[in-house]
């Protein structure tokens, strides 16, 4: 029998046709639902990005300690260490270097931990120079998303990206998506045969988008990525 990894996670943009306070307020709610969840039931959940925790550290510091005790009890995984996912075309190099440095200092100070798997989930495009960025800053992998099977076919959804001065890093790119499409959540959660859970009737909900890696380097198990995206609405006076 294959072992199957079910991987929890709600990206969010801190700003994307939005202002920062409503990227903040997403934050706040979802981190918020994600605790509740995890506190409650068999669920462990991943987050990156320094920026939005900084939100809940200044807006919500009860919440901030709940994350902290979660992370400590293992039902809560700091992943990528990034300030943000940037754009990883245009920047300089010391730009890139900054973002990690920055996210790995505010995890460690607060955590105690250090991420070794960088995480773009939504960055179009990847310079080759990165490798030697990840590897130079302690990283073993490289999670990402895009670009999509549809604009560029690999042999594999795992692989050793090469950088420019021989350097090789363990990539791999999801297969499918990160979240289901708003207002299917049920509907997702019902087509893989759970069921809908209300998680004693708050305003909570699961959507799941979960796609089978075809192919996987040696050694390593065959994986299943699902991508839980916690939402609950709520509102926020920043």
């Amino acid at each position: 029998m294959k072992q199957l990894y079910l991987i929890c996670n709600a990206h969010l943009d801190p700003v994307w046709q939005w202002d920062w306070n409503e990227g903040a307020t997403a934050a706040l709610a979802t981190f918020y639902a994600a605790c509740e969840i995890a506190e409650e039931y068999d669920y462990i959940f991943c987050h990156n990005e320094a920026l939005l925790y900084e939100f809940v550290e200044t807006y919500d510091p009860a919440l901030f300690e709940r994350i902290k005790g979660l992370v400590k009890a293992g039902k809560w995984h700091i992943i990528g260490g990034w300030f943000i996912q940037q754009d990883c075309n245009i920047p300089a190099g010391e730009t890139i270097i900054r973002q990690i440095t920055e996210g790995q200092k505010f995890f460690k100070k607060h955590f105690g931990v250090s991420p070794k798997v960088a995480i773009n989930f939504d960055t179009f495009g990847h310079s080759r120079g990165l490798v030697q960025i990840l590897k130079q800053c302690g990283y073993m992998g490289y999670l990402y998303m895009r670009p999509e099977e549809i604009r560029q076919s690999l042999p594999g959804s795992s692989f050793y990206w090469e950088g420019f001065d021989g350097s090789k890093i363990l990539a791999h790119r999801l297969n499918g998506v990160y979240a289901a499409n708003m207002g299917k959540a049920v509907e997702s959660i019902n087509a893989l045969g759970i069921g809908p859970q209300g998680f004693g009737g708050r305003t909570t909900c699961l959507g799941l988008a979960i796609e089978a890696m075809p192919t996987h380097v040696a050694g390593l198990p065959v994986a299943v990525n699902i991508s839980c995206h916690v939402t609950r609405r709520a509102t926020a006076t920043l």
